[in-house]
């Protein structure tokens, strides 16, 4: 995972290199990414696509959302 952010009016972090597969084989990523943030006080929106899940998170909370979602893909390597 490679968490990207797009600082328009609406931020939203996409990871470029998910686990391979769709729908249920990939069951579990936006599960641990939401969790972690729910740890952390950050409420997210998650639209459910084909091939990207972007995850909308307060933009107050963009930095922090960066820093462990960074954090996250670390210990997953």
């Amino acid at each position: 995972m490679q968490p990207a952010l797009d600082p328009t009016v609406y931020v939203f972090v996409t990871a470029t290199d998910r686990p391979r597969g769709r729908g249920l084989e990939a069951v579990g990523l936006i599960a641990a990414i939401t969790n972690r943030l729910k740890d952390h006080a950050i409420s997210t929106n998650v639209v459910a696509g084909f091939f990207h899940d972007p995850i909308y998170v307060p933009r107050g909370r963009a930095e922090d959302t960066m820093r462990i979602l960074w954090q996250l893909a670390e210990e997953s390597k």
